[in-house]
């Protein structure tokens, strides 16, 4: 598949005549090889995406068609495929997200459908046997936690006794009832309420749920939550400096404020969760007989769809990364939506990562390597942090690693994201929640962001001006779209896809994107887990084989990013 991808690509890569409009990498099919390199016997044969109409493609799943767009030909030029100014289209016969198809129009046409039978008995037959149990104990307690929320409604005076018996009884019923359990689920998720959403994800955030982590997880020495102040500018030295020229970063606060309204209040202090299997010297409320400062440090974005859950809620698999890397981990709890909305986020995420590289001695590190990993929305932060590196010139990470990340934060259909229509956690009403939730408010201030996401990133938006800070804020929202001048500085990142998520091509199209920036193979890496989920990271304490050699490859991933010699990022011009 690679020797015929290779023989294919210049039939995508040729330059286009002279006038013609140039194709965004949105609609560029998968023609640099990515190989999925995960143990065989648990991960099933490699994958390969080839190129070109004789090129193979090797599936995962039996039956499963979500691994790349040759799957759905004709989809691309009919749907999605961009089209030169005299109206004949690329030579793309297919793509990984139709974005000519209106949010509207994906509506309609899954409205139609009767999405409970995807929620009964049958639900989860896609996923291996202990995540399939335990995803359907998430589904029977989605069915409960919503008749519990309309009763609190409909019970305004009910005592938290009434609502207990309450949610045992709906339980019992839908757990010898799955016809019922599933119709209460399609209607909830089709229902599109932010405060169930939340709420149910918050579920992990009750005190009980917060213990599970410390029961389960590894015993730490260090485990505890700090605050750094967000009042106060950063100055940053440049990477390919002298050392004394240096560059401002805007407090994180002030920030906030210049894109989220008057009215808007950003939070004063970022909070962060220190992780530390051991005591190291330095490190506040440890004794000098710590052991020696470690070279390493690791920075981590927790996900939750940028509404929900925090660093507490991931200490499950944060304790036991803390052993195994036997290093300091920092976990930046960012502000959520809709409260703080886009781009609140970034800068925190963006401005703790400066203030740990100059603080990092207060952690127990020389942060001499440093390594930035995030899961679902956090990924999306970690990527982040490479295009900010590359743009405000200052220290990169060593590599980024990124897990079932969202990169492309538009309600775009594509052959994964109609998993959608089954998932348990990340249903297609839930998806747009969380993106409106957080992305919402900037895209109405800024109406062309729409328009801009249909266009090439290094070309100009016809009818649409554009200042150079408002084309950064296109990226630093969705960071597929980054000009190649920005990919071709990112850093070394890994990238840890998910079978049968509904996110699954976010993943393929910045690996493309980030090995079409010329970057080398060894650069560049991405691995598919076959059948697990989104968000599989939460549920890894199940024993699953997969989620735990998956979990494992992640650290060493980190493992050996951290032994490489940090990349130095110049700062781009303009």
């Amino acid at each position: 598949a690679s020797a015929a991808a290779s023989a294919a690509t210049p039939a995508f890569a040729a330059p286009h005549a002279q006038g013609a409009a140039q194709p965004h990498p949105l609609f560029l099919p998968p023609s640099i090889p990515v190989v999925s390199t995960l143990n065989p016997p648990l991960m099933g044969a490699p994958i390969t995406w080839g190129a070109g109409s004789g090129a193979p493609n090797t599936m995962m799943g039996a039956g499963m068609g979500v691994m790349g767009p040759s799957i759905i030909p004709g989809m691309g030029v009919a749907r999605g495929g961009v089209q030169s100014e005299q109206g004949a289209p690329n030579p793309v016969d297919s793509a990984l997200f139709f974005c000519a198809v209106s949010s509207e129009e994906v509506h309609e046409r899954f409205d139609v459908l009767d999405r409970s039978v995807l929620y009964g008995a049958k639900h989860g037959f896609q996923y291996p046997p202990r995540l399939r149990a335990f995803l359907r104990v998430v589904i029977l307690a989605a069915a409960t936690h919503s008749k519990s929320m309309q009763h609190r409604t409909n019970s305004c005076q009910c005592c938290g006794l009434c609502e207990l018996l309450s949610a045992a009884k709906h339980s019992v019923k839908y757990f010898f009832s799955p016809e019922t359990k599933a119709r209460r689920v399609a209607y909830q998720y089709n229902e599109g309420d932010i405060d169930f959403l939340t709420s149910f994800w918050n579920l992990t955030e009750t005190p009980v749920s917060k213990q599970f982590g410390k029961v389960v997880g590894a015993h730490l020495a260090q485990c505890r939550v700090f605050h750094i102040d967000g009042t106060s500018a950063i100055r940053m030295p440049l990477s390919t400096g002298d050392g004394e020229t240096s560059v401002e970063i805007a407090p994180a606060a002030e920030e906030c404020a210049r894109y989220c309204g008057a009215s808007y209040r950003p939070p004063s202090s970022v909070p962060c969760r220190l992780l530390s299997y051991r005591h190291w010297q330095g490190q506040q409320g440890t004794s000098s007989a710590g052991a020696p400062r470690s070279p390493n440090l690791i920075v981590h974005f927790h996900g939750g769809g940028f509404v929900a859950q925090s660093s507490a809620s991931h200490e499950t698999y944060l304790r036991d990364w803390a052993k195994r890397m036997n290093c300091p981990i920092v976990s930046v709890d960012y502000g959520l939506g809709p409260e703080h909305p886009f781009p609140v986020a970034v800068q925190q995420a963006f401005y703790a990562y400066c203030w740990l590289l100059q603080h990092a001695a207060e952690m127990g590190s020389s942060a001499e390597n440093v390594v930035c990993v995030g899961d679902s929305a956090g990924g999306n932060l970690a990527a982040h942090i490479g295009i900010r590196c590359a743009e405000e010139g200052v220290r990169a990470p060593n590599g980024i690693v990124i897990l079932y990340p969202v990169l492309f934060l538009h309600l775009a259909p594509s052959p994964s994201r109609l998993l959608t229509q089954m998932d348990s956690l990340l249903p297609m009403g839930s998806l747009e929640l969380c993106m409106e939730a957080y992305a919402g408010a900037f895209q109405k201030l800024h109406q062309h962001h729409q328009l801009f996401l249909s266009q090439h990133p290094n070309a100009a938006v016809p009818g649409a001006t554009l200042t150079p800070l408002e084309r950064r804020r296109q990226h630093h929202l969705s960071p597929v779209v980054a000009p190649d001048q920005v990919l071709a500085r990112f850093p070394p990142c890994y990238i840890m896809a998910s079978e049968l998520d509904p996110l699954l091509d976010d993943c393929i199209l910045f690996a493309n994107r980030l090995r079409a920036a010329k970057r080398s193979d060894a650069d560049i890496k991405l691995q598919i887990a076959q059948g697990l989920p989104h968000g599989w990271l939460n549920m890894y304490f199940v024993g699953e084989a997969v989620s735990l050699a998956c979990s494992e490859q992640a650290c060493l991933w980190m493992r050996h990013l951290l032994a490489r010699t940090p990349n130095p990022t110049t700062e781009l011009a303009g």
